[in-house]
């Protein structure tokens, strides 16, 4: 007789309370100011190594904020190009958005800075190293920028 494993344990939500910060804290302080306004900031760029945290942050900020959307840019799907009624935008790998995608960057980073809403983005490399269409990268270089490090062991544990 095989036993089978009842799978009942509750799905992980990440959140800005369960990222385990290590050499991030700065970076998780700036994010929870930006959400709370407690910061002007509303464009917010992170960048660091798989694993890193990129994506927690960004889910984490979208469960939070009422008239949050998240947009994976390995997903392939179009971006806005207004903010309509959206208070953040968060788009999570946006160094991998396919050509027409990054049209639709250039756009919706345009209303943003028109609008009271909020733009983060996340990506492997730094603002200046992407290679995207020049208007968009641009566009995307002159954000805040934040350098996300990845855990020691000990923190990896911890997490």
């Amino acid at each position: 007789m095989k036993q089978l494993v009842l799978d009942v344990a509750p799905a992980f939500l990440p959140s800005l309370d369960n990222f385990v910060a290590g050499p991030n804290s700065e970076v998780l302080a700036a994010l929870r100011g930006v959400l709370s306004g407690a910061r002007r900031e509303r464009l917010l760029y992170l960048f660091g190594p798989v694993g890193s945290g990129k994506s927690h942050l960004l889910k984490a900020a979208v469960a939070v904020t009422p008239g949050a959307q998240l947009f994976e840019g390995k997903a392939g799907n179009a971006l806005p190009r207004e903010t309509g009624a959206l208070k953040l935008i968060a788009i999570d790998d946006v160094d991998t958005l396919a050509a027409a995608a990054q049209e639709d960057l250039f756009h919706l980073f345009n209303a943003v800075r028109v609008s009271e809403a909020l733009l983060l983005v996340s990506a492997v490399t730094a603002p200046g190293q992407l290679r995207l269409r020049s208007d968009a990268a641009t566009r995307l270089a002159s954000m805040l920028a934040y350098a996300l490090q990845p855990l020691s062991d000990a923190e990896k544990a911890q997490a």
